[in-house]
């Protein structure tokens, strides 16, 4: 599995932003019960962001990996992200519903994506 975002902001301010990947969480929900969560990704920012902000992680990334942001030139950001197993092993199988949360959203344009192998 891997994460990886991509996200275009004016003024990010400093704070931490979750993002959870889950599986069959049902649709009435809030937010997805810690059965749903597979993993969690943590973006941290340490101070203002403007630009294009990108990373990418893997749950065998070992600490806080760095991230970039595009403004014009492609430079270190004052963020890292960071990968949290919740469910070890491969959970997942065929024909499930698998979904992102981000606590905060942030509301601005972004992408996401979310990587699976798997041999079923």
């Amino acid at each position: 599995m891997g994460f990886s975002g991509s996200i275009n902001i004016n003024n990010l301010q400093p704070g931490t932003f979750i993002f959870q990947v889950c599986f069959d969480v049902p649709i009435t929900l809030a937010a997805p019960l810690a059965t749903n969560i597979i993993s969690t990704i943590t973006l941290t920012t340490t101070a203002s962001i403007t630009g294009t902000i990108i990373f990418s992680i893997r749950p065998t990334d070992i600490g806080p990996q760095p991230v970039f942001v595009l403004n014009p030139t492609k430079t270190l950001a004052p963020a890292t992200v960071t990968w949290t197993s919740n469910i070890p092993g491969d959970p997942i199988v065929r024909y499930e519903a698998i979904s992102l949360y981000s606590n905060p959203n942030i509301t601005q344009s972004a992408v996401y994506s979310v990587f699976m192998s798997s041999n079923i």
